[in-house]
């Protein structure tokens, strides 16, 4: 639960090393509290800044490589329809220059949800 739902801007940054069930669950909760937080007007969603070889590793041969919170429908999207003065939707790396953002899966649904 977070405490300060009054928020205008939020940054977050996240990282999963989950099993899908639980990666599922995960994105599903993550969306779930940033639903509540209606007074949102911009938001920044990053990944942590470093990996180490073993977590390098560990994308290299899980079935799912995703490591920040992936804006799809199927993982909870649609529970942010409260979120209406929400304006700016910042995807990013954390690590400064470079690093190339969050890769996010989405499909034609996803974005056209995201566009209304």
């Amino acid at each position: 639960m977070w405490a300060c739902r009054g928020l205008k801007v939020f940054k977050l940054r996240v990282a999963f090393e989950l099993s899908d069930k639980q990666y599922i669950q995960t994105q599903e909760g993550v969306f779930r509290q940033l639903s509540r937080l209606t007074r949102l007007r911009a938001l920044n969603v990053g990944t942590r800044t470093t990996t180490t070889i073993q977590q390098q590793m560990y994308s290299l041969f899980s079935k799912n490589t995703d490591e920040s919170l992936q804006f799809k429908l199927e993982y909870g999207l649609a529970q942010l329809t409260g979120l209406e003065r929400l304006k700016i939707l910042s995807v990013c790396s954390s690590s400064g220059g470079g690093g190339g953002g969050v890769p996010q899966r989405l499909e034609r649904e996803d974005v056209d949800w995201m566009r209304r």
